[in-house]
């Protein structure tokens, strides 16, 4: 005796799987973009993290300095390179070639996963590299004085305005090195990047790592826009 039933279905009955199926999903994927964002923004925080460290790695081999956001005297080609370029091979030991073929050495190490952060690059075009070194990252103005900052005399300053942050910049632009604003969603490529949920996060002279509302960043551009101090 065969038991088996032929199962059937309506064109309404399927019409209503259909749509069930159709409304899980616009729940769903919402749900699922906003974890895709959160894992990405826990990347660019860890990268975040790694520069802090590799900053300190750098200061203790030169007696407490920290190098310049850019013009840092190097012998290649352009004279001078960015801060990125100068952190990643004194923490990792690899130094990059003295031409502009170090671009293609950066877009195909971890130097490209680590000045680079996931949520940024969606925003963006394609990474541009060079031999001063690009990223996504900033560090704030303050450290172009004249003289390069010492850690030893940065303590109690920096509790105001961030040392590293993600940058700022439209789709067709790369970030700077320097940070100059931090009041305007798209001040050129020289301000902070409020990629994150309408706000954006720094690394801290401490080491900390904490976020902000673009409202705050809009507070402290006064502090931030100047070289003057470190607040």
């Amino acid at each position: 005796m065969n038991c088996k039933r032929a199962i059937k279905f309506t064109l309404i009955e399927l019409l209503v799987v259909i749509a069930i199926i159709g409304i899980l999903a616009s729940l769903l994927l919402p749900v699922l973009g906003k974890a895709r964002n959160t894992s990405k923004t826990i990347v660019s925080k860890n990268n975040l993290k790694q520069l802090y460290t590799g900053v300190l790695m750098y200061a203790d081999n030169y007696d407490g300095t920290i190098c310049y956001p850019i013009s840092n005297p190097y012998p290649i080609a352009a004279g001078f390179v960015h801060w990125r370029r100068l952190i990643y091979e004194d923490m990792t030991g690899k130094q990059f070639t003295l031409n502009p073929n170090a671009a293609t050495e950066m877009a195909e190490s971890n130097y490209n996963l680590l000045m680079n952060c996931p949520i940024i690059r969606a925003n963006r075009n394609e990474t541009i590299h060079n031999a001063a070194g690009e990223g996504d990252y900033s560090m704030n103005r303050y450290f172009q004085n004249d003289q390069q900052a010492n850690f030893n005399n940065l303590s109690g300053l920096g509790k105001i305005e961030p040392f590293l942050v993600p940058g700022g910049g439209a789709a067709n632009q790369t970030t700077a090195a320097i940070l100059y604003s931090s009041n305007n969603f798209y001040n050129g490529h020289t301000g902070v990047g409020y990629y994150y949920d309408g706000g954006s996060f720094g690394s801290y002279i401490d080491g900390s790592i904490q976020s902000f509302s673009f409202a705050h960043g809009a507070s402290i551009h006064s502090q931030i826009s100047t070289k003057a101090d470190f607040q």
